[in-house]
């Protein structure tokens, strides 16, 4: 049983290492989006990130909350970036809620 454990545990890491990050609009100010991920996260000035709807929520065991990623609502074009927060402009659809959700690609 230790060998399955380790080699599902392995596994698991794998899919992870390889799953991309997401990350949440925190705010938006003057026509700009503002998410928690840097230069940490792989980020730089100039990239575009596809914006989903993030108004979906499941409930499950112990009341979690957890947040369905919706369909693709806009882009943001990415101006400014920290290592641990960037910024961005609405490249296309309209300006979306916090909440929302931004993952790499467009």
């Amino acid at each position: 049983m230790g060998d399955l454990g380790e080699e599902l545990g392995e596994q698991m890491g794998e899919v992870i290492a390889d799953s991309p990050w997401l990350a949440t609009v925190i705010a938006v100010d003057d026509g700009h989006c503002v998410i928690p991920a840097g230069s940490q996260s792989g980020i730089q000035a100039g990239d575009r990130l596809a914006v989903l709807d993030g108004s979906q929520t499941l409930t499950g065991l112990g009341e979690q909350r957890y947040i369905v990623p919706g369909p693709k609502i806009g882009e943001l074009h990415i101006l400014q970036v920290t290592p641990l927060q960037s910024s961005g402009a609405v490249e296309s659809g309209d300006l979306p809620p916090v909440g929302s959700i931004v993952v790499p690609g467009s």
